[in-house]
């Protein structure tokens, strides 16, 4: 038991993190998934810990940073998808 769930939206995400990823390079991919578990690992047992990001929400939420590039990774995976998605059509 991990001591916490996953949003669909979150799953779908992580998932294209990977592939977008692992698509250069299997290691990291898995590599940059295992540090996001673990970030969360360690947040279960002391939830405050982050900090608020006021510009991006007015709710409560704390932010904690789980690897460097995982914001860079999310987006490149965005793009990748809706470039994948131009070309389909």
């Amino acid at each position: 038991m991990t001591g916490y769930d996953f949003h669909p939206q979150a799953s779908l995400d992580l998932d294209e993190i990977w592939e977008f990823i692992g698509e250069a390079n299997l290691d990291a991919a898995d590599r940059v998934i295992a540090d996001i578990l673990a970030a969360l690992d360690k947040l279960v047992p002391l939830p405050n810990q982050g900090h608020k990001r006021p510009d991006l929400t007015s709710r409560p939420l704390r932010f904690a940073l789980a690897t460097k590039d995982i914001a860079k990774a999310k987006t490149m995976a965005r793009e990748l998808k809706r470039a994948k998605q131009r070309a389909k059509r």
